[in-house]
């Protein structure tokens, strides 16, 4: 990896599309994709990732940088292409009694292979949302009893996302413009929510709250998919039985604003 960049220091693997190939991202500076991993000679090459927005290139003296896992995100898709997110926050000013946490994302997209068109061989952007103008669904009339007071407005009956401190962006798997992101009313809070946002619909999908047992300065959550390889070959086995079961079960799901919605509509009725 050091042949390609000196300074690659890579925070997430990818199992890609195609067959054998694997991806390791730094987050800070590009993807480093590896073709056909089991062959004798894969074949290797290095995606520069989009130039960090001014906001997040702030100077620490080295020349790697600070970690960036806090703002960025990268995926693989199962149609062929490599989607990448970063969000800042653009009117953050620590001298500033009111502290305004409101942030921006935008997300890009890049074919993993590349084709004739030229246009999509580079990261295109595919859609910008900001946190001062997320939306509740639109089927929703009554606000949800899952928005606690400091993420919702409940006399301009808006979000208030300013209010809290929005971090860790994860795309999602199979959702195109749906992303994740950890919100907390302080840095050192144990307890928080994980937020879905549209960045397509600019709306917000859903909120679930979450409770760690001790404070961590990293991830503390990830969606995960199983290769067909490994599902395949544990068919029959005591795991994948166990699997089975939980598949029968009622999958828990992020409470959402229309189910939270519906439950208010009962109770006033």
């Amino acid at each position: 990896m050091e042949a390609f960049d000196p300074f690659f220091f890579p925070t997430k693997v990818l199992r890609v599309v195609r067959g054998g190939s694997m991806a390791w991202v730094d987050f800070r500076n590009s993807i480093l994709l590896f073709d056909s991993v089991p062959g004798d000679s894969p074949e290797v090459s290095l995606i520069r990732l989009p130039p960090l927005m001014p906001i997040n290139n702030v100077d620490s003296g080295s020349p790697d940088g600070p970690c960036v896992d806090h703002v960025r995100d990268v995926t693989c898709r199962n149609d062929g292409w490599f989607k990448f997110i970063e969000m800042g926050f653009p009117h953050l000013d620590p001298n500033d009694a009111r502290l305004n946490r409101g942030w921006e994302a935008t997300m890009f997209k890049r074919r993993i292979i590349r084709s004739d068109d030229d246009c999509y061989w580079q990261w295109e952007p595919c859609g910008t949302v900001d946190s001062a103008s997320l939306l509740l669904p639109a089927a929703d009339s009554c606000v949800p009893d899952c928005l606690f007071p400091e993420i919702f407005d409940y006399e301009e009956r808006k979000l208030a996302l300013n209010n809290v401190l929005s971090s860790f962006p994860t795309l999602d798997l199979y959702r195109d413009d749906v992303v994740y992101m950890m919100t907390k009313i302080k840095d050192d809070d144990p307890d928080g929510w994980i937020i879905a946002v549209n960045t397509e619909s600019k709306r917000l999908e859903g909120i679930s709250p979450f409770s760690q047992e001790s404070y961590h300065l990293h991830r503390i959550y990830q969606q995960c998919d199983f290769s067909k390889h490994l599902i395949n070959k544990a068919l029959g086995t005591h795991l994948a039985k166990d699997m089975d079961k939980l598949m029968d079960q009622q999958p828990p799901e992020l409470a959402t604003v229309e189910r939270a919605a519906c439950r208010e509509e009962d109770d006033v009725s």
